[in-house]
């Protein structure tokens, strides 16, 4: 059992594969992050685009040395975090890339973090179920100050009604995510409609890359719709794109009722096995989307929710979606879900005594045959 930081260094230092990100923190009020695993070498711009693989000068020439993976010990910040953000900055001595790292759930997290003087177990589990949409803040005011909306219907001015008053959670009683999301799947298409091309394989920039283009870049070529004579700017495609989705919130409510976020986002646990619906979980009432701290998206989210308070016993609190039974006919196979979904958590066990009772509904105890 490791005891201390160097215990935990080299607990890590043999994880090649997958790389992870593995979180520290003591008794004694250290704290760290190592992103352990290994990693190529790569020259600039390595790996953006294809390369001849016959050639072996594009093959991986070595490895970036254990000590330099990207780590942090009692940063002056006072806490480490991390949500699939960017993991070095240009400081970094080796050349990292991946335009797809999260841009927004990061930058909550910090923020509600560095905002508090101290935090309580509330405050986390609090912070673990937050469904504040920042993608949606960065992008929805901009659209709203700058569309044409005398065109649109009585309809269609209901729902943008429903866009000036959200306060950009993505709560599970709001019809605005549902807006939201149906209006920028409609707008990212109409964007980079110009990549729909024929006997061609094009890879479209993504969202973040996208607000950027149509905040600072609202007359590039890119933003004219191909199929249509006139010459569009972002600010057409933001009124474009509205009525688009409108319509298809329209049809969808015709078809399967209100589009409450609840009901429009179809949030389901799923079997492995998904030809089986029966041993699943459908239409689960969560918060949240992919780009919110509670990144609770259709069929995927925070598996696991927990807090550990470094007291003497160490206090912990958890919650996953599913049971602790693999039996499809007992109650306990899917009875956290409902749990989970409304951001409650279980008191975990850490015994410290074998013959502890409390907390315990039944042993096993398993001998060797002699």
């Amino acid at each position: 059992k490791g005891k201390n930081y160097d215990d935990y260094q080299e607990a890590i230092s043999n994880h090649v594969a997958p790389a992870q990100n593995f979180a520290f923190a003591s008794k004694e009020g250290d704290i760290a992050l190592w992103i352990q695993g290994e990693f190529p070498n790569k020259w600039e711009g390595q790996g953006k685009f294809l390369l001849d693989g016959s050639n072996p000068e594009h093959d991986w020439q070595g490895r970036i040395p254990k000590e330099f993976n990207a780590h942090t010990k009692n940063p002056e910040r006072g806490f480490v975090s991390s949500a699939n953000q960017h993991p070095v900055d240009e400081s970094y001595p080796f050349y990292v890339f991946n335009d797809g790292y999260g841009t927004y759930r990061n930058r909550i997290i910090n923020d509600y973090i560095r905002r508090r003087e101290t935090l309580n177990i509330q405050d986390f589990k609090n912070l673990q179920n937050n469904n504040f949409n920042l993608k949606a803040q960065e992008l929805v005011p901009f659209m709203l100050d700058r569309m044409e909306t005398s065109a649109l219907s009585h309809d269609e001015q209901l729902l943008l009604n429903h866009m000036k008053h959200w306060n950009f959670n993505t709560s599970i009683d709001n019809v605005a995510p549902s807006i939201w999301t149906t209006w920028l799947k409609h707008l990212y298409r109409l964007t980079w409609d110009e990549f729909d091309v024929e006997d061609e394989a094009l890879k479209k920039p993504f969202v973040y890359q996208t607000i950027y283009m149509l905040k600072t870049h609202p007359n590039d070529p890119f933003m004219d719709v191909v199929e249509t004579p006139e010459k569009e700017t972002a600010i057409d495609l933001f009124t474009l794109s509205f009525k688009a989705a409108a319509k298809e919130l329209n049809d969808w409510k015709t078809e399967n009722g209100d589009y409450e976020w609840k009901h429009f986002k179809g949030a389901y646990v799923g079997h492995l096995l998904q030809a089986l619906p029966a041993f699943s979980r459908f239409d689960i009432p969560i918060g949240g989307d992919r780009n919110t701290v509670n990144a609770s998206d259709v069929n995927h989210g925070p598996s696991w929710r927990m807090i550990v308070e470094m007291s003497s016993p160490p206090k912990a609190y958890g919650i996953y979606p599913g049971g602790q039974s693999g039996n499809p006919g007992s109650v306990y196979y899917d009875n956290f879900i409902d749990d989970w979904a409304a951001g409650n958590y279980y008191d975990l066990l850490f015994l410290q005594d074998q013959n502890a009772t409390e907390g315990i509904t039944s042993t096993q105890t398993l001998t060797p045959k002699q």
